[in-house]
């Protein structure tokens, strides 16, 4: 049975005067955080890249996946930087934030060094056993695929992959 809870419910004086830590995964991350921010409370984000590590289940372990299938390929040269996250690197900023050694804002949390695409193929490769594919799809084709792609998402058709997402450059910077 679903327990559904309304604004009346919440009790938002338990959370006045303590920092709130927020794993900020995507953009709802940042929406909450904002939210609390607004409403008056201390808010930390911490937000990382893609985490790898043990109890990760999705972006990571998507992309072993597919290379233990056979269904990977590499976009362009692999020369481009990917940023990644262990599990207890995550986890220890979170603790941070939440215990206030971090000062409120949004916080990115990343490995020391980002890694170049073609080293983590290779690393997952020989942890694998397999051997990196021998075709890669060069990158202002796979642009050509998501623009049309994204056009045809306006048909109905499921976004397989979006321009927006083959921009792996590092550091990111905002305009």
């Amino acid at each position: 049975m679903t327990t559904l809870y309304y604004e009346s419910d919440a009790k938002p004086e338990l959370l006045k005067g303590k920092k709130i830590a927020i794993l900020g995964y995507g953009s709802q991350g940042h929406a909450h955080a904002l939210n609390l921010h607004d409403a008056g409370f201390d808010v930390v984000v911490v937000r990382p890249p893609t985490i790898y590590g043990p109890g990760e289940r999705y972006n990571f372990l998507a992309w072993v996946r597919a290379i233990d299938r056979g269904v990977y390929r590499r976009i362009g040269h692999g020369h481009n930087v990917f940023p990644l996250c262990t599990v207890e690197n995550a986890s220890r900023a979170l603790v941070a934030a939440a215990e206030g050694s971090v000062p409120p804002g949004v916080h990115l949390v990343a490995d020391r060094d980002p890694y170049p695409v073609a080293r983590i193929e290779a690393a997952v490769c020989a942890a694998l056993g397999r051997r990196a594919p021998r075709v890669g799809l060069p990158a202002s084709v796979a642009l050509g695929a998501a623009l049309a792609n994204e056009w045809a998402t306006r048909l109905g058709a499921p976004l397989l992959l979006a321009a927006t997402r083959l921009c792996t450059r590092w550091p990111i910077r905002h305009r």
